[in-house]
């Protein structure tokens, strides 16, 4: 599945403007965020958003109670950013992403967010455990509930997992110094495409 990758260094001040522009909103949204890199992401989401699915009426641009986005009238869509990059896959079903940098440090907590099964795999290995939070995120997205007091339950060691009767598809790739997932409801695979 197309998964689009957009490096926030490339955002210019005619990037800027068109999102002023079409997405005043937004724009006055990101500009309220303390972080310049915050806002660049912000920017850069929208930006991603508005190539890939083509320009949509603001007001159609809602989150729900656990803050997953929608955009009326569009396709079903996942946006994920970390560090200096931003995200996006879309899908005509409900879809899950989520890309993080591999840090050099496992957390400590494993024990709070991770089954024995993968506290086993990722055997202070922070490769693993990156691939295995970037799985369990893109799970959370994917069903747009509020999980995470059952993160430690979902066993992301195998590409299938099974959660309230349904079965989710995992895929997962490292890109650069990050690691990218996906989980869907059906098998699923990673085409990663760089924007522009």
């Amino acid at each position: 599945m197309r998964t689009y990758i957009y490096n926030i260094n490339k955002i210019n001040s005619n990037i800027e403007s068109l999102i002023k522009n079409k997405y005043p909103k937004r724009y006055e949204s990101a500009k309220r965020l303390k972080n310049h890199n915050d806002y660049l992401r912000s920017i850069g989401a929208f930006y991603l958003l508005d190539t890939i699915l083509g320009v949509f009426n603001e007001e159609d641009y809602i989150t729900s109670l656990n803050g997953k986005p929608y955009i009326n009238g569009k396709n079903e869509f996942s946006i994920s950013h970390c560090g200096e990059l931003v995200s996006l896959i879309v899908s005509d079903k409900p879809i899950g992403l989520d890309i993080q940098i591999i840090e050099d440090k496992v957390p400590s907590n494993l024990n709070k967010i991770c089954s024995n099964e993968e506290i086993e795999q990722i055997n202070n290995k922070n490769e693993m455990f990156f691939m295995t939070w970037t799985r369990k995120e893109a799970i959370i997205k994917l069903l747009g509930e509020s999980i995470l007091s059952k993160i430690k339950d979902i066993n992301t060691t195998n590409d299938i997992v099974k959660h309230n009767g349904s079965i989710i598809y995992l895929c997962s790739t490292k890109y650069k110094a990050s690691y990218i997932s996906i989980a869907y409801y059906e098998p699923v695979t990673i085409e990663l495409i760089e924007c522009e």
